[in-house]
């Protein structure tokens, strides 16, 4: 992700300064980012009025389903399982795993949630910084903004947010790779922009739009060879063909 670069000030940035020294300015504004994420939503979620003791909705149907073993009870359930005509098996093993650790200790989940959500908004504060030439402004406002959002009560206050929060991240990781190999053209950036594809659509179906994102980055990359934009074209198609197949699969 180090090597994410759009305008051209910050590829000379990245030829200039070195592989090594563009990772340490990326973890650098990543750290900052999450100083401020955490700084702006702690205090802010301490003083919202809700009992954090308490499961309800979807949360506590989840958590006595989970109880009954008839729901993200154990890998296979996770991996199979089709609730609400959806197939997120990604999402299910993150339930599982959470209620493995967590158990019926709701304020646990929710100071997870908490963290996972902020390390979200340093990733995307890194992101912005890398494309904008390493400068700080624009990732702390954009962490800042982020952190701010109306999609964060949910993403913090619901046991079921981590679906949405590691959905969101997968994308953001997914077009960080597909924007670098653009400018590198280098396959194993592409099947790691693939992989977090895959896995993303995986948590929530709603990213398969990313597709034609990655297809377009993959053909149009200069710095790769003809042929292997050609094959890595129609991979990210097929990615969302599988999961429609495997979709159907589960639910008859």
């Amino acid at each position: 992700m180090s090597g994410l670069v759009v305008t051209k000030s910050s590829e000379f940035n990245f030829q200039e300064r070195g592989k090594d020294s563009v990772s340490a300015l990326g973890l650098r504004v990543f750290v900052c980012c999450f100083a401020l994420a955490l700084a702006i939503a702690v205090p802010w979620f301490l003083s919202v009025p809700l009992h954090l003791d308490t499961f309800a909705g979807d949360d506590l149907a989840l958590l006595q389903a989970q109880k009954a073993g008839i729901a993200s009870s154990s890998i296979h359930q996770a991996l199979t399982e089709t609730g609400a005509e959806k197939y997120r098996p990604v999402a299910s093993l993150l339930y599982l795993l959470t209620f493995r650790i967590f158990g019926g200790n709701f304020r646990l989940y929710v100071l997870f949630n908490l963290f996972l959500f902020c390390f979200v908004a340093a990733f995307l504060g890194a992101l912005i910084s890398i494309s904008c030439g390493f400068k700080y402004a624009p990732a702390l406002i954009f962490s800042a903004l982020f952190t701010m959002s109306r999609c964060a009560y949910y993403n913090v206050l619901q046991r079921l947010g981590i679906m949405e929060t590691a959905a969101l991240f997968l994308c953001l990781a997914a077009t960080g790779l597909g924007l670098y190999f653009y400018r590198s053209g280098k396959l194993s950036v592409a099947v790691a922009a693939l992989i977090a594809f895959f896995l993303c659509i995986h948590t929530h179906e709603q990213y398969v739009v990313l597709a034609l994102f990655l297809s377009l980055t993959f053909l149009l990359s200069s710095r790769a060879p003809w042929r292997l934009r050609w094959t890595l074209f129609p991979f990210p198609g097929l990615i969302v063909l599988f999961n429609i197949i495997e979709k159907q699969f589960w639910l008859h």
